[in-house]
């Protein structure tokens, strides 16, 4: 990374280093793509772990662990939005994954993940439409929500 990408600036600083550090993000977001900007970060925390401020290390970690959520989940979310009825399956999908295996607070991170995703995938990116309804779906389960709620039976989710 260019320097400590959260460790740059004047002490106390902790909102402005971390607003920093996701800009570094998405920026290489966009120079590099989505998967060689998490590969990158794990180099980093893999080689400077030991030089690294703990808050760094830390958002490093969450980062990289909703990455590799997120993976697991990508390519049927891709199957998913290729559909006609992408919507409507994306629910179900989301129904049958809290049933089976995921918190509803898991899925809605593979959810921001994957609205993250879409935005640099070169086959999605161009999508617009793509993006603002896996926004509104991200609403469903949050205070945010429209009227369609997302597990409407279980608390709203917090993202980070």
């Amino acid at each position: 990374m260019d320097g400590n990408a959260l460790s740059e600036g004047n002490p106390g600083e902790g909102r402005v280093k971390s607003l920093r550090f996701h800009r570094y993000v998405f920026d290489n977001y966009e120079k590099i793509g989505y998967e060689n900007t998490h590969e990158l970060l794990r180099k980093h925390l893999s080689q400077d772990r030991d030089k690294l401020p703990e808050e760094e290390i830390r958002e490093l970690e969450r980062r990289i662990q909703k990455n590799q959520l997120f993976e697991g989940y990508k390519s049927v979310l891709l199957q998913i939005v290729a559909t006609a009825d992408w919507s409507n399956t994306m629910i179900s999908w989301i129904v049958d994954i809290r049933r089976r295996e995921r918190s509803k607070q898991e899925i809605a991170d593979i959810l921001s993940e994957f609205a993250v995703f879409v935005q640099y995938y070169p086959g999605t990116k161009d999508n617009e439409v793509l993006y603002d309804s896996l926004c509104d779906i991200l609403d469903g389960f949050s205070d945010y929500g429209p009227p369609r709620k997302i597990l409407p039976d279980e608390p709203n989710v917090t993202f980070s």
